[in-house]
């Protein structure tokens, strides 16, 4: 039986709740869960593009500062 709920609390520790339809269910009726996860997969890409200026050689160091400050920068901005 799926069990619809707009509960914010973690479905997948509340008791009795084995059916894993209704923990999904559950996540997908809180609102807050899709923009935590975009902004969770903003930071990610964020982190992985600091990593790909940090490990270019070829960048010198100047200009990587500046590129990590303008990535900074824009994510900061789509906050």
């Amino acid at each position: 039986m799926v069990r619809a709920s707009a509960d914010t609390t973690n479905s997948s520790t509340r008791a009795g709740s084995a059916d894993p339809a209704t923990v999904i269910v559950d996540v997908v009726a809180d609102p807050s869960i899709p923009r935590r996860l975009a902004a969770h997969d903003r930071m990610l890409r964020l982190i992985r593009a600091i990593e790909d200026e940090l490990s270019d050689p070829s960048i010198d160091d100047e200009q990587r500062l500046q590129n990590i400050g303008e990535r900074v920068a824009s994510f900061t901005d789509d906050l």
